[in-house]
């Protein structure tokens, strides 16, 4: 199973500390910090959130090899968010590598449609320019938007809260995507304007390489809305209550000093 353990670069709202650097939580490190300009935390736990004033507001993640997409690489992308008015963004970004929603220089990103009250996730080429659009989003409900590149099928299809259009777009694209723009959150790149998307957004991933099966997009979408990641490698903990403890052995291990303080593994 794929799921957000596999990012490179996602970030959960309510892990920020308040000030500083969005910092990533994928396997990334700190090449994938997120910088905040203008875009207000909200300490709403466990739904926190950043709010994006439509105007200015952003969040960059530096441009990074990481991060670029190539014309032969599968990718998945997605969010978290919220808005009171779907048709009130007029070609709102809310996550994308490139300069805005019509840069045919090679930039992918998942946006908003102007009055349509739909999103799209879709790749600005010249070759190929594949957009698929998702039917009708929910006002005042958190959603997740997740896309997913599959170069196997070539195609690129939305899901809107872990469902899928069923038609995908065919992908013809040919020219590598490999910008060197910065990955931008709520706002076009290069200080663009014109894209900028009013609302909340909570949660954010980015995992390159990968096509995520409709299975593994749900996992996603649970992990986004949830603001929650389990660890794959912890298979399991030690329940324990109030006991005293001795060390056995020379390995320095802990244990309790009556086996019914040792709970059953879970």
């Amino acid at each position: 199973m794929s799921d957000i353990n596999d990012a490179v670069a996602f970030a959960f709202a309510n892990s920020y500390s308040g000030s500083g650097d969005w910092l990533n939580e994928g396997t990334g490190g700190s090449a994938h910090d997120a910088s905040i300009d203008g875009a207000t935390h909200t300490n709403n736990a466990p739904n926190d959130y950043f709010d994006f004033d439509g105007t200015n507001d952003r969040i960059t993640i530096p441009d990074h090899a990481d991060l670029d997409m190539g014309a032969s690489d599968s990718w998945t992308w997605g969010v978290a968010c919220f808005d009171t008015d779907w048709n009130r963004n007029s070609r709102g970004w809310l996550i994308g590598k490139g300069f805005n929603v019509a840069d045919a220089n090679g930039s992918w990103d998942m946006s908003t449609i102007e009055n349509a009250q739909t999103a799209r996730a879709g790749i600005r080429d010249a070759a190929g320019n594949p957009v698929d659009t998702s039917g009708s989003l929910s006002d005042s409900t958190i959603i997740t938007l997740i896309g997913v590149r599959n170069v196997g099928d070539d195609d690129i299809e939305i899901f809107v809260d872990g469902t899928g259009t069923g038609s995908p777009a065919t992908d013809t694209t040919t020219g590598s995507l490999a910008n060197a723009f910065d990955v931008t959150i709520g706002a076009g790149g290069n200080n663009n304007t014109t894209d900028n998307w009013t609302g909340r957004i909570m949660s954010y991933c980015i995992i390159p390489g990968l096509a995520l099966s409709d299975a593994d997009v749900l996992t996603l979408h649970s992990q986004l809305i949830n603001q929650t990641a389990p660890e794959t490698d912890l298979v399991g903990f030690w329940g324990m209550r109030a006991a005293s403890w001795i060390l056995a052995g020379t390995s320095g291990l802990w244990l309790p000093s009556h086996a019914s303080d040792l709970l059953d593994l879970v």
